[in-house]
C-alpha cells in the first residue's frame, strides 16, 4: 500500500500555494467572486478546476478538506483570478456570513444533482466531486 500523506496539503497550505501562484501571474478583475466561483463549480463540476473550486468554497465556509499538493494548478488564469478573489473576499468580509452559507448550501444541492446524473451516465456517484 502506498502512503500518499506526504502529497497532501492542509487547507492553509493550499491557500498559501494558491496565493503564491496568484502573485506570480497577472490576474483579471473579478466583480463578484462568490457568484463567479459558484459558476465555475456548476459549469466545470466534473473537471479538476470545478472540483478544486468547490473544495475551496467548502474550506472558506468551514470544511477541513485536504488538497493534493499542486492542486492549485488545476485553475486556468480566469479561475485562478476567481479563486484568489474569493480568498480575499473571505478575509476582508466582503459578504455577510449568511451569503456564504446560502451559496454553499445551494451549490451543494446542485452538485449532488449533477453527481447523481453522472452516475446515470456511467460514472460512480461521489467520485466526480469528492474533495
Amino acid at each position: 500500500m502506498i502512503d500518499n500523506r506526504e502529497c497532501m496539503q492542509s487547507p492553509e497550505e493550499f491557500i498559501v500555494a494558491l496565493e503564491r501562484r496568484a502573485h506570480r501571474e497577472t490576474l483579471t478583475p473579478v466583480d463578484d467572486p462568490l457568484a463567479e466561483a459558484r459558476d465555475v463549480i456548476l459549469h466545470e463540476w466534473a473537471w479538476p478546476s470545478g472540483i478544486t473550486m468547490w473544495c475551496l468554497l467548502r474550506t472558506l465556509t468551514g470544511s477541513r478538506d485536504e488538497y493534493i499538493e499542486g492542486e492549485e494548478g488545476a485553475f486556468d488564469n480566469r479561475e485562478l483570478s476567481i479563486a484568489a478573489s474569493l480568498v480575499a473576499a473571505r478575509r476582508i468580509g466582503m459578504y455577510p456570513e449568511e451569503e456564504w452559507t446560502r451559496v454553499m448550501d445551494h451549490t451543494e444541492e446542485l452538485v449532488a444533482i449533477l453527481d447523481e446524473s453522472a452516475w446515470y451516465s456511467g460514472n460512480e456517484p461521489g467520485k466526480s466531486v469528492s474533495c
